[in-house]
Order: C-alpha cells, then sequence, then structure tokens
C-alpha cells in the first residue's frame, strides 16, 4: 500500500513541474470525482465547483438546502527561474536567456546542472497552453572560483541573473 501511494505521489509531482500544471491536474482530478468546473463565480452557483486561477485552485460543497457551504483553496508556490518576458540576448558569443529569480530559491542548486523548461503560454486572445520540455534546454553556469575568491564569504547573490 505505503509503495503504491509513493509511486503515485512521485507520478503526480513528476506531472507537474509548475505551480500552473499542479493547479490544472488538481483541477481535473476534483472534476473527475464529480465537481464541475467553474469560470466564473455567479449567483446560483453549482453545489460541487472548482475553479483554477492561475497556481490557484477553489473548489467547494454546498449541501442541497444549506445556507452555509465548505470552501478549500489552496495555492502552490514553489521556487523557480521565471523567464522574462522577451527574454533572449547574446553576450560575447552567447544566446542567453533573462530570467528572474521567484521565491526563496536556492541559488547554488540551479548552477551547473541541466534545465528543462516548462510554464504557461498565454496568447493574444488570452487562450493558456501549458507545456512542459524536460530535455536540456538551459544551464546557469557557476563563475570558477579563481574569477571569484570572494564566493566564499559572500555568498552567491542576485546579480548572476540578468
Amino acid at each position: 500500500m505505503a509503495d503504491a501511494m509513493t509511486d503515485d505521489l512521485l507520478a503526480w509531482l513528476d506531472a507537474c513541474p509548475t505551480p500552473f500544471h499542479a493547479a490544472r491536474r488538481a483541477a481535473d482530478e476534483l472534476v473527475a470525482a464529480g465537481f464541475s468546473p467553474v469560470q466564473e463565480l455567479a449567483n446560483g452557483v453549482t453545489a460541487r465547483g472548482v475553479m483554477v486561477r492561475d497556481g490557484s485552485v477553489v473548489a467547494w460543497v454546498r449541501s442541497p438546502g444549506a445556507r452555509s457551504f465548505r470552501v478549500l483553496g489552496a495555492h502552490t508556490d514553489s521556487p523557480n527561474l521565471r523567464i522574462q518576458p522577451n527574454p533572449s540576448f547574446s553576450q560575447a558569443g552567447w544566446d542567453q536567456l533573462g530570467v528572474e529569480i521567484y521565491g526563496g530559491v536556492l541559488l547554488n542548486s540551479w548552477l551547473d546542472r541541466d534545465l528543462g523548461v516548462a510554464g504557461r503560454v498565454i496568447d493574444r486572445d488570452g487562450g493558456e497552453t501549458l507545456f512542459c520540455h524536460r530535455s536540456p534546454l538551459a544551464r546557469v553556469p557557476q563563475l570558477a572560483i579563481h574569477l571569484d575568491r570572494e564566493i566564499g564569504e559572500r555568498g552567491l547573490h542576485q546579480a548572476l541573473c540578468h
């Protein structure tokens, strides 16, 4: 039983590389369990509904005839490097992506490792598409120690991001 639960959790985490993926997957599972997907709240709201906004999920259950209802809300949040709008630039012969740090990132854990790209794209009409490219596309290189001798005392800082 524990092995199956662990396998299910690992599969769930693997399918949700971003808060957007996690919120969508949670909502999809609630819909499969009988909740109605709702885009906007209005009068006469469904008895069992679920709504997604960015990396947040709100689900509710209202009992027939009851004057109250139960609401469960959650938001996903994880430290990451977010690609900036219009991110491409070249410097010193290298193609680069402008990124910004989101959350309490431990910068050293992102350095010198192959990175894929996942997230969402919003088109001009407001449509949203989630994507995940797991193959290595990027790398944040660490500066050689002899070029930054103060790293031991100062540590990494946000200047590494464009």
